[in-house]
């Protein structure tokens, strides 16, 4: 048996924000009673919180105790101030196969790379920068010497592989700030994959909805998550067959959903599907894709899905795998539009 989590939204106050209807079963809550829950203070459905400080998975965690209940999973606003906690039954070891307490591991280990992840990455770049400085120095230096600019060329490209490298370890890192802005996702997604055919031996098909909106969200590492999901796209399939097909369009989501550890909660989103006809993803790895370092191809980093990942729940978004071995691969994307 499959079990829905509950969606709990905290201000910094502590006080209720949202509550889907499986968190207020979770809490014991009668939903058709007043008063409204959302804007009352969860001290006065769970008696003995202390609010010194602001929310945290830790924190929740104690005061949920009492009721047997659990956090799977938080995620928070840019500014800090207010969160949205995936809380479960502490006694309730399946959801989707998955234990909620490995999950909850699994996050905070995930946090704790991301924070190496931004400290190795600034080291890096600190010293590519002077790697780099020397043999823009010993290439003006070598003159006519052909076989020498050669070896120094290759050393260029091997040192510039390696920063790109560390500037997605840094953006990975959970410091992260969004700079908001009104974006056309379609014109973002035109560019990208006018980029990626020049270089791609298949085919790249877009559709667009009339119906879609504007996002607010930061381009640029929206523009990266998207280049993640794509590239990832092109790199499962064969080449000279492959084919890529992206889909937007705004939905309504009317139920609450839960993938991995992530929460979708009821609201308008733009979806983007992102689909291709490579080999799929089998079902005992498709719970680790987005895990950093993890990658099913050989030569490949197994960041780019990490990172996207994490951008879109910096973004309050959402993204799900639907893969059938042998059929391709199927990334829905959910970016909110409230």
């Amino acid at each position: 048996m499959n079990i829905t989590p509950g969606i709990l939204g905290l201000d910094d106050k502590w006080k209720i924000t949202f509550a889907s209807t499986e968190a207020l079963k979770l809490l014991h809550v009668d939903s058709t009673m007043p008063p409204k829950i959302e804007d009352m203070p969860l001290g006065e459905i769970i008696p003995g919180i202390i609010v010194k400080n602001s929310p945290s998975p830790e924190t929740l965690a104690d005061a949920l105790s009492s009721k047997g209940l659990s956090v799977a999973d938080y995620t928070c606003s840019a500014d800090g101030k207010n969160f949205l906690f995936c809380i479960t039954d502490s006694s309730q070891k399946d959801f989707s196969g998955m234990d909620f307490n490995r999950l909850y591991r699994q996050n905070k280990k995930l946090t704790a790379i991301g924070i190496f992840s931004g400290g190795i990455a600034h080291d890096y770049n600190n010293a590519l920068t002077a790697v780099l400085g020397n043999i823009s120095l010993a290439k003006f230096e070598a003159g006519q010497n052909s076989e020498l600019l050669d070896l120094l060329n290759d050393a260029e490209k091997a040192s510039m592989k390696i920063k790109v490298l560390t500037e997605r370890l840094s953006s990975y890192s959970r410091g992260i700030k969004l700079a908001r802005v009104k974006v056309r996702l379609e014109q973002m997604i035109d560019d990208i994959c006018a980029c990626k055919r020049k270089e791609f031996n298949g085919s790249i098909n877009v559709r667009f909805n009339d119906n879609s909106s504007e996002a607010e969200c930061d381009p640029q590492l929206i523009s990266m998550m998207f280049e993640c999901i794509i590239q990832n796209a092109i790199e499962a399939v064969e080449p000279g067959k492959g084919a890529i097909d992206i889909e937007l369009k705004a939905v309504d989501v009317t139920e609450d959903e839960v993938f991995r550890e992530m929460a979708l909660v009821q609201g308008k989103y733009i979806r983007i599907d992102i689909s291709d006809n490579g080999p799929g993803i089998a079902a005992d790895k498709s719970s680790d894709i987005f895990n950093p370092y993890f990658t099913t191809k050989e030569d490949h980093d197994g960041i780019g899905l990490a990172l996207a990942y994490s951008i879109l729940k910096r973004h309050r978004g959402f993204i799900s795998l639907n893969s059938v071995p042998g059929r391709g691969s199927t990334f829905s994307i959910y970016i909110p539009l409230f």
